[in-house]
């Protein structure tokens, strides 16, 4: 079953649409990712590694602080170059500083 959800990154508004997809060998979470607004696709993957280490106050990662880290992650794909164009799809792969990212905004 394919699960889709709408979400706003926090620092540039601009709206996903999240689709989960099976995540391969050393992967824990993965997903394709639309810009719905500007037609730009994303492959994001959470390493298994990452999520290995627990979140501030030793317990596991919650869905909602990886899907934070996801939008902080695409953020910081679009900030950085090159320039993410329409039509096209990038992999993305999110990071422990992703995560600390959005655990920090979310104070």
């Amino acid at each position: 079953m394919t699960v889709s959800k709408l979400a706003k990154s926090p620092k540039l508004g601009v709206i996903f649409q999240f689709t989960d997809l099976e995540a391969e060998a050393g992967v824990a979470r993965a997903w394709e990712i639309h810009d719905i607004e500007r037609n730009r696709g994303f492959r994001v993957r959470v390493p298994a590694a990452v999520l290995e280490g627990s979140s501030p106050g030793g317990s596991q990662w919650r869905t909602e602080q990886i899907e934070a880290g996801v939008l902080a992650a695409l953020e910081r794909a679009l900030v950085e170059g090159p320039e993410k164009l329409p039509g096209q799809v990038y992999d993305v792969e999110v990071t422990t500083q992703d995560l600390q990212a959005a655990l920090a905004e979310g104070s």
